[in-house]
């Protein structure tokens, strides 16, 4: 047994330096040296190996010769593997950011004629490799910009002014029941009567405490409601409410005051309106057949999975889907793109395979997997 007198000098340092194990010593660094006896051997110490400023100077001096040279041959490297086409996407979605970040709106002049410029002065520089590729990135920047631009003009939702309380007439376009019995509308906005709206949004999402059992998708609402305009960020850099209802198409929110009634309108007349009415009617058929099928909180999240109609599932639900890091499962933009086009390539693979004088002389999996991008 180690005396109290002993325990100074026992370490696991020199427990391990005591092994036969000369490899597992070796990998072990040295104990700082004791002051008392560190002057002794640094005197012991080779003046040529202490480092003087003059060393360091020299170090540098070399670093910065080797620079342009190390510089130039990671970019060949880099080059080599394909980096200027993956940074494409990147440059592109920076320009974009750039559009929506900067406090006025740019003028389609100087933009357009920014970008015929990169392009022109990009197609002459086309034999000299990192200039061209520079201006690759550029190019995309700027097509980022005016991407976001023309979007924004393409969309031109009309926005409510002011709160308002109104008597509202409109088709219904979506349905989705919420966890306290409640329901949450998207309406095309067809009429509004005392006050009647002079610059009335077109589409509005309002929320109502029950709705007539006859209620389905193109069929028509009218009550009294109150609404509102689309709030901003609560702090700069939050969520923004209004920036996402724009690009949706929302120019309002509100409430129903009180039930709202059935109203006869007309049926929709554009194609592409048509065929967005009869899949918004499929997705509440689905979700409705699986909750009555499943039932509780299971139904709820099957259908949230299958048809994207969340509404029903329950605060507590949600809770503990974020805290276990599950709740990215439930995002439309994520694994409904993701069955979507899981389903498409296995048709068109499936399609393929029957046609083996053609399957065996093409990448057909290369075509399945390019056409549900």
């Amino acid at each position: 047994m180690t005396r109290i007198g002993d325990m100074a000098e026992a370490n696991e340092r020199a427990l391990v330096k005591s092994l036969p194990d000369g490899l597992t010593r070796s990998y072990l660094p040295e104990p700082w040296p004791d002051p008392a006896i560190a002057p002794a051997e640094r005197r012991d110490r080779d003046p040529s190996q202490i480092p003087t400023p003059d060393d360091g100077r020299s170090a540098v001096k070399s670093l910065a010769r080797r620079a342009p040279a190390a510089f130039a041959e990671a970019v060949s490297l880099e080059a080599a593997r394909g980096i200027f086409f993956l940074l494409i996407p990147i440059f592109s979605g920076l320009g974009a950011i750039a559009y929506f970040t900067v406090s006025f709106e740019p003028d389609w002049t100087p933009v357009l004629a920014l970008l015929t410029g990169l392009a022109v002065i990009r197609l002459l520089a086309r034999k000299h490799f990192l200039v061209a590729q520079i201006l690759t990135l550029a190019l995309a920047f700027q097509l980022g910009l005016v991407s976001g631009k023309w979007e924004t003009e393409r969309r031109a939702t009309p926005m409510l002014g002011s709160d308002v309380s109104t008597r509202i007439t409109g088709r219904v376009v979506a349905l989705e029941a919420q966890d306290n019995g409640s329901w949450r509308i998207t309406l095309d906005l067809l009429a509004t009567e005392r006050p009647k709206l002079r610059f009335a949004p077109e589409r509005i999402r309002i929320n109502a405490r029950d709705i007539p059992a006859e209620t389905t998708i193109g069929g028509g609402l009218t009550g009294f409601a109150r609404l509102r305009v689309p709030s901003g960020p609560v702090r700069p850099g939050n969520y923004d409410f209004s920036f996402h209802a724009y690009f949706n198409g929302i120019g309002a929110n509100g409430f129903f005051l009180g039930n709202p009634k059935t109203a006869h309108v007309p049926p929709q007349t554009s194609l592409i309106a048509a065929i967005s009415e009869w899949v918004a009617l499929l997705r509440v058929r689905v979700s409705e057949r699986v909750e009555e099928v499943i039932g509780g909180e299971d139904g709820n999240v099957t259908a949230a999975l299958i048809a994207g109609t969340r509404g029903g599932i329950s605060e507590e639900t949600n809770e503990n889907l974020r805290k276990a890091g599950l709740a990215h499962i439930l995002s439309i933009s994520g694994l409904h793109m993701a069955l979507a086009a899981g389903v498409v390539m296995f048709v068109l693979r499936s399609g393929f395979a029957l046609f083996p004088a053609f399957s065996v002389r093409h990448p057909v999996k290369k075509y399945a997997h390019s056409c549900p991008c």
